[in-house]
């Protein structure tokens, strides 16, 4: 992977990170394993990044008096613990689950966007505009 794009693919994954606090790996991973990354590498890289991500973005936050402490430390112990959980689960499990994993929570969203945001039309409401007393109420409304 060149330089250049290494850079500007960690700026964009910076500022979405910055910006919506999820975290730069929402970008980073996808896009490094789309260049040709090993995911083991990418989820490991995208972990380090995150970390001076929110590091940077945390201290603006308490610079200004935008966070509770108390709670961010209290959620803080307990996120350390699934870290460390998830790291041994990612370098022991294979490749394949990982792909999965990374694709699952991105899927239906896509496939939504795809087909347009139109509301599904269910049997009931199907029944309720279908109906006779229904429609025998909206033509003597509209008489």
């Amino acid at each position: 992977m060149s330089f250049p794009l290494l850079l500007l693919v960690s700026l964009v994954a910076g500022l979405v990170g910055a910006m919506t606090g999820m975290g730069g790996g929402v970008v980073l991973i996808p896009a490094l394993t789309f260049f040709g990354m090993d995911i083991k590498r990418a989820i490991a890289i995208s972990i380090v990044s995150v970390i001076a991500t929110s590091s940077g973005s945390a201290a603006a936050y308490v610079r200004d008096h935008i966070t509770n402490l108390k709670v961010g430390m209290f959620l803080e112990m307990f996120t350390m613990l699934g870290a460390l959980a998830g790291a041994g689960i990612t370098v022991a499990a294979s490749e394949r689950p990982l792909y999965l994993l990374r694709g699952r929570d991105r899927s239906p969203a896509n496939r939504r966007n795809r087909r347009g945001a139109r509301p599904r039309r269910t049997r009931r409401r199907r029944a309720a505009r279908d109906s006779p007393r229904l429609r025998a109420s909206h033509r003597s409304h509209a008489a």
